[in-house]
């Protein structure tokens, strides 16, 4: 018997975030983050306690000019939660279409993989990532698919996963060279 049908409670979070200029077209981040601070109570009965267990994040990436309109843009994202982790990671080439890098209009493509461990095969090749993004000044529209590579496939029976992101950067007027990152 459930005592309730709905559960509510505060998840509290925390991370940091580094970030580095070097130069034109060339900068890095990374970060970390605890999840689920608290490990809240998610059980339907009173009987019972079920804690959202933590989750940790680590990820890192940037972007770094190849030639004046080019820039290779790296990244990866490592999660992990109980025995459970996952791992993305790829790069992606940006092409500036504005006359210089600061005006933000660009179209970039990539690819990326996703790697995770199963309790009961360890760890696998999920899936590939293919991904394009358009920008225009604090205005971005992007675009992936995943492909599944695991024996994921057969439950999806084939299909990937389509994802549709749209971002809006809201960001102070440059300061000492500085600008605001890009993700």
């Amino acid at each position: 018997n459930l005592v309730r049908n709905n559960i509510m409670y505060a998840d509290l979070s925390a991370g940091l975030l580094w970030f580095f200029v070097n130069g034109e077209g060339n900068n890095f981040y990374a970060g970390v983050a605890y999840s689920h601070i608290n490990e809240a109570n998610q059980s339907f009965t009173d009987d019972e306690i079920f804690p959202h267990p933590p989750k940790y994040t680590v990820h890192a990436g940037g972007e770094f000019q190849i030639q004046p309109r080019l820039g290779l843009v790296p990244g990866f994202v490592f999660f992990t939660q109980n025995k459970l982790m996952e791992i993305n990671s790829g790069t992606s080439l940006r092409f500036a279409l504005g006359n210089d890098r600061r005006t933000n209009q660009a179209v970039q493509f990539g690819i990326w993989n996703r790697v995770a461990n199963r309790l009961d095969q360890g760890v696998l090749l999920d899936a590939l990532i293919f991904s394009t993004r358009f920008d225009y000044d604090q205005f971005s529209i992007g675009f992936s698919y995943d492909y599944n590579t695991s024996d994921f496939r057969s439950a999806t029976r084939g299909n990937g996963g389509f994802e549709l992101a749209l971002l809006y950067k809201v960001c102070g007027k440059d300061r000492r060279n500085l600008y605001c990152p890009d993700f």
